[in-house]
């Protein structure tokens, strides 16, 4: 039976599921022992998928004897320890105190001592051979998704493909101190689970955190406050709503300044429509014969566009209209 599973699984006919909970610390043996059960080593799987140097799919063996690469699959921000890069050897073995190539970045990284991380324990290792899960510090150009390997075979391994982000909060800052250290800590925790988003949003002038469901989100705000000493309040973020018109209209603005001789006057006939939705905004120039002077009509085109900042249902921006200037008249 458990032979039957194991090859399954390495036949990708077989995909195991184990129910657990990382927060209440439940299920995990049983993933350890299941994973050690049923899971092929790395020397009994296919060839992997790469590119080489010039750009070209190639195939990496799995084996000891072989060019060493590596792929950094996770990066840990630690206060005391700095930056602390995770990675998997695939091929070939790599030694502490060693220099390996960075085929991302096309940049060479100096290796520090390589240790196993078990819980919170370290393990020092003169070697990492293939199939190896090790750790490094402070490694100046490596982020997760590189690969490292020697430079005379370079090699870039595929990333990962990542969830995307699907809910979103808007997060506000408890205090000044809070909002100065933001960003920064943001960008830390982003380096460690590039699944998370954060951006300002300029519609609502809200700052918007995004992760993969409330849950991932609340951990990240935890590990904000209880690693960066950043504190945060989530709260549900507004509707960035917007307006448009449903049927087509004219208009005829007009603009007069009396400057004590022949003053200034002004008058613009404008045609509104509605553009499919996504399209935004179009500006058409229909004057012909000089009625309005070409140098005035980009401030035609300014005042309209401005004017669409604020709609005249709730104050909401106005999207996918076309404004067609057709006719005006003007003196000076």
């Amino acid at each position: 039976m458990i032979k039957m599973l194991h090859q399954g699984i390495l036949d990708a006919k077989i995909y195991p599921v184990f129910a657990g909970s990382a927060t209440d610390l439940l299920g995990i043996k049983a993933l350890v022992v299941g994973v050690c059960r049923y899971l092929p080593s790395p020397i009994e799987r296919n060839f992997i998928s790469a590119k080489n140097g010039d750009g070209e799919e190639i195939q990496i063996e799995p084996k000891e004897g072989g060019q060493a690469s590596a792929y950094v699959f996770k990066t840990i921000s630690d206060p005391y320890a700095g930056k602390i890069s995770i990675f998997r050897v695939f091929s070939g073995s790599i030694k502490s105190d060693s220099t390996v190539y960075n085929s991302k970045k096309g940049t060479k990284e100096k290796l520090g001592h390589l240790y196993r991380l078990i819980g919170k324990k370290e393990y020092p290792v003169d070697t990492a051979h293939c199939g190896d899960i090790v750790a490094v510090n402070k490694l100046k150009e490596a982020h997760t998704g590189d690969t490292l390997c020697e430079e005379s075979n370079a090699v870039v391994i595929p990333p990962a493909e990542l969830p995307a982000a699907v809910l979103s909060f808007a997060i506000e800052p408890k205090s000044r101190s809070d909002e100065d250290k933001l960003n920064p800590s943001l960008a830390r925790v982003q380096e460690e689970d590039p699944t998370i988003q954060y951006r300002m949003d300029k519609e609502t002038n809200e700052f918007l955190l995004s992760g993969t469901g409330q849950s991932h989100v609340e951990v990240v705000v935890n590990k904000l406050r209880d690693t960066y000493g950043v504190n945060v309040e989530l709260h549900k973020p507004q509707v960035p709503y917007k307006e448009t018109i449903a049927g087509k209209a004219t208009t005829e603005a007009k603009y007069v300044k009396q400057t004590g001789g022949k003053g200034q006057y002004g008058v613009v006939s404008i045609e509104i429509e509605p553009l499919p939705r996504g399209q935004n905004f179009e500006f058409v120039n229909k004057i012909v014969g000089g009625a309005i002077p070409k140098n005035f009509i980009p401030s035609v085109e300014k005042g309209i566009v401005d004017s669409m900042k604020s709609g005249n249902l709730a104050g909401y921006p106005v999207v996918d209209v076309r404004a067609t200037l057709f006719d005006g008249k003007y003196h000076s």
